[in-house]
């Protein structure tokens, strides 16, 4: 994951308050709060299939939002036709 450009962030333990506001006012689960205040805190976009997030000030992308135009198809359907993806497995 370090090569591919990602870090890991968090929250401080001053930071959980906005957590659990977020879990309160926006009626979200302990995951999803904790996942707000951490883009809130960084100023960064939430990329989720959680719905929750659309009722957010934040709002999100999902995943296909972000690869349209790109050639993540390709790269996936490449990856999916490798032997063992994408198909049952056989065993002898």
């Amino acid at each position: 994951m370090l090569n591919a450009g990602m870090r890991l962030l968090h929250l401080l333990p001053e930071d959980m308050r906005m957590v659990i506001d977020a879990a309160s006012c926006l009626k979200l689960d302990f995951g999803d709060a904790y996942q707000y205040g951490v883009a809130t805190k960084y100023t960064l976009q939430l990329v989720s299939f959680d719905a929750n997030f659309d009722r957010t000030e934040r709002g999100r992308k999902s995943p296909g939002e972000l690869v349209r135009g790109s050639d993540a198809t390709f790269r996936c359907s490449s990856f999916l036709n490798q032997p063992g993806y994408g198909r049952p497995a056989h065993f002898f």
